[in-house]
C-alpha cells in the first residue's frame, strides 16, 4: 500500500509544481495588468493623464501620483509601488512609435483622457536559480485604444506588434 502511495506521489509531483509554477506567471504578470488598467480606467474617468512608471534597477512599478498643490519639485511621486515576484525582473521596453529606445533606469507608460495611450512592448523575463532566462512575457499596450494584452513569448518569434 505504501509502495502504490509513493508511485502515485512521484507520479504527481511534476504535475504539480508545473501547475505552482505557471500559477506564479499568471499572478505576476496578471498584477501588472492589472495597474496598467487601473490607469488607463483612471485616466478616462477623472479626463486626466495617467502615467505608469517602470523602474527597471528595482524591478517595480507603480502609478505617478498627482502633484500637490503648491509643490513644484521635480521628484517622481509613486502611489503604491510594486514589486515584481522573486525570480522576475523587467528586460526591456520598445516604443514602436518612437526612433529611440529607452535607455534610463525608468520608462513610463502614459494614459490618455480619450482612452489611447502609448504604445509599448515591455519584455519581462523569468530567471531560474542559476540566473538563465526560463520564459519570456511580453506585455503589449494598444496605442489607440488603450487595451493591454500579455502573452508567453515563443522562443522562434522576433516580434509581437
Amino acid at each position: 500500500m505504501l509502495f502504490i502511495l509513493g508511485l502515485i506521489t512521484a507520479m504527481a509531483m511534476p504535475t504539480f509544481i508545473n501547475f505552482h509554477r505557471k500559477s506564479v506567471e499568471r499572478h505576476t504578470t496578471g498584477q501588472l495588468t492589472q495597474l496598467l488598467h487601473f490607469a488607463h480606467q483612471q485616466a478616462i474617468f477623472k479626463r486626466k493623464v495617467r502615467t505608469v512608471g517602470i523602474d527597471f534597477e528595482t524591478n517595480t512599478y507603480y502609478v505617478k501620483a498627482d502633484p500637490i498643490p503648491g509643490d513644484y519639485s521635480f521628484e517622481i511621486r509613486k502611489q503604491h509601488q510594486t514589486p515584481l515576484l522573486e525570480g522576475f525582473e523587467f528586460e526591456s521596453i520598445v516604443y514602436p512609435e518612437r526612433e529611440e529606445e529607452e535607455d534610463s533606469d525608468v520608462a513610463f507608460v502614459n494614459f490618455y483622457p480619450n482612452g489611447t495611450a502609448d504604445k509599448v512592448k515591455l519584455t519581462i523575463r523569468r530567471v531560474n536559480d542559476r540566473g538563465f532566462t526560463e520564459n519570456l512575457f511580453i506585455v503589449r499596450v494598444n496605442g489607440v485604444t488603450g487595451h493591454i494584452k500579455v502573452r508567453e513569448k515563443k522562443s522562434d518569434e522576433e516580434s509581437y506588434f
